[in-house]
């Protein structure tokens, strides 16, 4: 969690955060995605190029498993995460997912790392 520290993360990002390091992955901050031609952004001009999902998640033994993750509040319907969508679309990125904040708190209040880890596994689509 130390490796987080500092890059400014809502009460969300450090619940899913902290869930993810507890069931043994590696969670280190979102690289920034970057698309050609531009995309139309929140207000539906088309300038938008680059997005920086919150995490970038790796499988613990299978370093080859990467996921990049967004934390929306509530069920994640804003017109600026669709903007981050049509990027990350473009940009041909297949390992984005978008956690609402419902699913952080299902997936934070699991009993042990052990569910946690397969519940995101499975979220992911990822072996156990």
């Amino acid at each position: 969690m130390e490796r987080l520290a500092g890059f400014g993360i809502n009460q969300k990002e450090r619940k899913f955060s902290h869930s993810a390091l507890e069931a043994g992955f590696l969670v280190y901050p979102g690289v920034a995605i970057t698309c050609f031609p531009p995309v139309e952004d929140r207000r539906g001009n088309t300038k938008k190029t680059v997005t920086k999902p919150d995490f970038l998640v790796i499988h613990p033994t299978n370093h080859d498993l990467r996921e990049h993750v967004e934390i929306t509040n509530g069920a994640g319907h804003l017109p600026s995460k669709d903007a981050q969508r049509r990027v990350i679309e473009q940009a041909g990125i297949e390992n984005y997912s978008v956690l609402t904040g419902y699913e952080v708190d299902e997936f934070s209040g699991l009993a042990t790392p052990q569910i946690k880890f397969v519940w995101l596994c499975n979220r992911f689509s990822w072996p156990t």
